[in-house]
């Protein structure tokens, strides 16, 4: 019976491992692709929305004479500023389709926001190489001690049951709460990160 506890604690704490780090990698590859935002932009009609939000917008209504090959692009440089360190994003501007410069794309508390969540990232990385460290010993003990693989069908009902756990303590928490809550954890308090569109 020991035995058999100490086997599935080896291949939980495993498990886990491998899944945050599962995680950072798929950040990375889903980044390296801008997240697909091609394909979003045209599913969620981004286009339309900036039709018929930016004529009324305070500061970005010039935004309305650009078209959607500048969305992507100023999406893309995001990213890129983001998975920089945040380097460059003070510098994102954003132009007609015959290339007349309209001005700096993101306003100061935007910047600040974009900063914060790279800052973040650069944060996250040297924690996915503690928890990569951490998997490879795990494994490595577990060679050592010659700890077997539990059956497919009892990882599947562990996993099963994890994943039900954690969907149960999202709805009970309500998950709007839960992501506004963990923003004023992970954020410097007096930065701003909740945008509302100001219009005329």
């Amino acid at each position: 019976m020991k035995g058999l506890t100490l086997t599935y604690i080896y291949w939980a704490a495993y498990s886990l491992s491998s899944l945050l780090l599962s995680i950072w990698i798929a950040w990375h590859v889903a980044s390296y692709v801008n997240f697909l935002y091609p394909i979003w932009y045209s599913l969620l009609n981004i286009d339309q929305t900036v039709e018929q939000t930016m004529p009324k917008h305070l500061y970005k209504k010039e935004f309305i004479a650009t078209d959607t090959e500048e969305h992507h692009r100023l999406f893309s440089e995001i990213v890129s500023s983001i998975q920089n360190s945040g380097k460059g994003l003070e510098k994102i501007e954003f132009f007609t389709p015959t290339g007349q410069k309209l001005g700096n794309l993101l306003t100061t508390s935007e910047i600040t926001h974009l900063q914060d969540v790279a800052n973040l990232i650069d944060l996250l990385g040297w924690f996915a190489l503690v928890v990569l460290i951490i998997c490879l010993m795990l494994l490595a003990l577990m060679i050592f001690f010659r700890v077997r693989m539990p059956t497919i069908k009892r990882l599947s009902m562990l996993v099963f049951a994890g994943v039900s756990v954690l969907v149960i303590i999202v709805l009970l928490l309500d998950a709007k709460k839960m992501f506004y809550w963990l923003h004023t954890v992970v954020f410097p308090s007096d930065h701003q990160w909740f945008f509302i569109m100001k219009s005329r």
